[in-house]
């Protein structure tokens, strides 16, 4: 835990904090805070069965109940621990509570419960009829097999930043401006916030175009009117392209009549 002081201090910035705001409870209203809490654990349990998270929670509290009345409170306590710990640091502003990346480690803990709650459903339905039971827990596993068989040879990929980030450290000059339409991932892998962009930058200015996509998809609308504008008046100087991440150097406005070399 003190190694890691070092790397959160760093990553905490303005704009990453206000990236993850909405995961923060307001503690000033009642009924807000309420519906941040069913919110917040639904989205948990959405990340890892969208959209069918409020089944997964729905299991989870029966399983809950069944470790309860097991004698097995020693356990569910240790199953929870992490994820009250998380609840209680977002309460603090601390920590993104909810259905986000940060919060994988509640795995152990959805897995088991909701595996308690489909077991005792399963002894239910098999008291009734066993071919009921086995068919249940089929209907409830198979979509998950598949998706994960085919995700081992089709993963799924996230956007590259962190390598657009190196290269933009690398060829930046102290002058150059910077038009960034994913601040917070981009602050977030630079470490520091490097990346006050002006609205409209200086027409003598070196500018770079950091966003979130490609030029071969399309990018949202203020980023690809921006592009189209950078592309239309300047001349790109320097360009990297990884999977879902940009940066491309456009050097200062050409004169007027002066010709776009392709």
């Amino acid at each position: 835990m003190v190694l890691l002081l070092g790397p959160i201090q760093a990553q905490r910035t303005g704009t990453v904090v206000e990236f993850w705001s909405k995961s923060f409870p307001d503690t000033k209203n009642l009924p807000a805070l309420v519906y941040w809490l069913g919110r917040s654990h639904l989205g948990l349990f959405n990340y890892f069965w969208q959209p069918f998270g409020l089944v997964l929670l729905c299991l989870a509290v029966l399983g809950s109940v069944c470790y309860s009345r097991t004698d097995r409170r020693p356990e569910l306590v240790l199953l929870n621990l992490p994820v009250f710990m998380a609840l209680v640091a977002s309460f603090l502003h601390r920590w993104p509570f909810g259905g986000n990346q940060h919060m994988v480690f509640a795995g152990p803990m959805v897995f088991l419960l909701v595996a308690e709650g489909v077991e005792a459903l399963r002894h239910r339905l098999a008291s009734w009829r066993p071919s009921i039971a086995w068919a249940f827990v089929a209907v409830l596993l198979l979509p998950g097999i598949l998706e994960a068989t085919y995700r081992i040879g089709f993963p799924r990929l996230r956007h590259e930043v962190r390598p657009v980030v190196e290269f933009v450290q690398n060829h930046r000059q102290r002058c150059d401006q910077f038009l960034v339409f994913d601040p917070a991932t981009v602050e977030f892998y630079a470490g520091r916030d490097l990346f006050n962009a002006p609205g409209e930058p200086s027409v003598s200015s070196r500018v770079w175009f950091i966003a979130s996509g490609s030029r071969r998809k399309g990018f949202p609308a203020p980023a690809q009117d921006m592009l189209d504008r950078l592309s239309d008046q300047r001349p790109q100087l320097r360009g990297i392209e990884e999977y879902g991440a940009v940066a491309y150097l456009f050097g200062p406005a050409r004169s007027p009549g002066e010709p776009r070399l392709p």
